[in-house]
């Protein structure tokens, strides 16, 4: 089950069942959430300029080694056609996020003089064959120029696929076909897992080292809490490669023979200040509710557990009370620029105010689309996209305080972007602990 699926270091999306609660927006002119602030500790906000994507140089640039051809599938004199492959088990309402975005997009003149028009949506069900038949029509029947990949099979096949016809996917950069040496993909966030992959000049991810640093206030002692098995192998050795001898021991979770109490005794003995647990959603769950208040003054902290509308579960929410999660998504919480935009837009395209992390997964995707749209300009054409995305280099600068952190696209493919907060789940809800930071 999805629930119960192994998370490494990195933070992927595999292990987390999307949840949504919603409430209903009540005026045309909404420019923040309807919710409660509540304050951020150790505010470290990176703002970015209001400014559109521009092209810059990129010597590091590593375009494909054949040419590219020249390939107008998708667009016309007014229109730039997209699509969006999601497995909705997991990512059910990424078109809402995707709809919302291109709402302001097109509402502003579009991309290059062209509008994007969204033809197709449609669940590979976290099938990677159906995930292949699925994109083959997108792009053959359909006829799309770009994809939205939000998919939790999304296999080696169907990215190379997308590849050989020069079709660019966007979404969140936890999967290889998002990693050199396919040079279509790309996350939000980057290439996440270019260092386990092996990709030249990769690097960890570094966001969640210095959200835990900034958090305590110095640098942590760590202990990681990980399965047995090849995925808890990866998650110590990524721990290892960040933390260094900062990460004082790790312990093996095997809830099958694990005696009550034992795993807290273990933990307390090593005096950490962070417990990481890389474990799945209901591990964690799990966990939390047995070592918050038990492993010393340590915080207990994972990946997975930031869903809104998880809390909605009361025995959920009693489980995670007092601990923490890292968010490689801005946090609505947080009340910034970047949340009143969301908000309103999704306002406009009839959403809910309060949205899902699959939302938030189509509406950043669609946001770097939109951008680097723009920065190819009117001559759009699979060869000058490549050129001027892959080649010339892009960078992407969100235009609003709060959103994901600004990189070079002739970087994306190569690493991660190194964003993220800390939030902590205190009085039954998520309260910002560290905001959304870039590293």
């Amino acid at each position: 089950p999805l629930g119960n699926a192994t998370v490494p270091i990195a933070g992927l999306a595999l292990a987390v069942a999307v949840l949504a609660a919603g409430c209903a927006g009540s005026g045309p002119e909404l420019v923040t959430a309807e919710l409660t602030p509540t304050p951020v500790a150790t505010p470290t906000p990176v703002a970015t300029p209001a400014a559109a994507a521009t092209a810059t140089p990129a010597p590091t640039a590593t375009p494909t080694a054949t040419p590219v051809p020249a390939r107008n599938r998708g667009v016309d004199d007014t229109t730039v056609r997209i699509g969006v492959i999601t497995s909705r088990a997991v990512f059910g309402d990424t078109e809402v996020g995707v709809e919302a975005r291109l709402g302001r997009v097109n509402r502003d003149g579009g991309v290059g003089g062209r509008g994007i028009e969204l033809v197709s949506v449609v669940n590979d069900r976290g099938d990677a064959d159906r995930s292949l038949e699925l994109a083959q029509a997108m792009v053959e029947e359909d006829e799309v120029f770009a994809v939205i990949l939000a998919s939790v099979a999304p296999g080696t096949a169907t990215t190379e696929y997308l590849a050989a016809q020069s079709v660019p996917f966007f979404g969140w950069g936890f999967a290889p076909g998002f990693c050199e040496p396919n040079v279509w993909g790309f996350g939000f966030n980057g290439c996440l897992i270019g260092r386990e992959l092996g990709v030249p000049g990769a690097s960890v991810d570094p966001a969640t080292r210095g959200l835990l640093t900034e958090q305590i206030g110095s640098d942590p002692a760590v202990v990681l809490v990980h399965p047995s098995g090849a995925a808890g192998d990866t998650a110590r050795q990524l721990a290892v490669e960040t933390w260094g001898d900062q990460l004082v021991a790790s312990v093996v979770h095997d809830p099958a023979s694990d005696q009550p109490g034992a795993l807290a005794d273990t933990i307390r003995d090593s005096a950490p200040d962070v417990v990481l647990l890389a474990t799945g959603l209901d591990a964690s769950i799990d966990l939390k509710q047995e070592l918050v208040g038990s492993v010393g003054d340590a915080i207990v902290v994972d990946e997975v557990a930031y869903l809104p509308g998880l809390l909605g579960d009361f025995a959920v929410a009693d489980a995670l009370e007092g601990g923490y999660s890292v968010s490689q998504f801005p946090p609505q919480e947080e009340y910034r620029e970047a949340t009143g935009v969301v908000a309103t837009d999704l306002q406009s395209a009839g959403g809910d105010l309060i949205y899902s992390q699959a939302v938030s997964l189509g509406y950043w995707a669609t946001d770097l689309l939109a951008a680097v749209l723009e920065a190819v300009g009117s001559e759009l054409d699979t060869a000058t996209f490549h050129q001027v995305v892959n080649v010339d280099g892009v960078r992407y600068e969100p235009a609003f305080d709060g959103s994901p952190c600004a990189h070079d696209t002739t970087e994306i493919h190569r690493q991660p972007v190194g964003g993220g907060a800390l939030v902590r789940v205190s009085g039954g809800i998520y309260r910002p602990a560290v905001s959304f930071s870039c590293y």
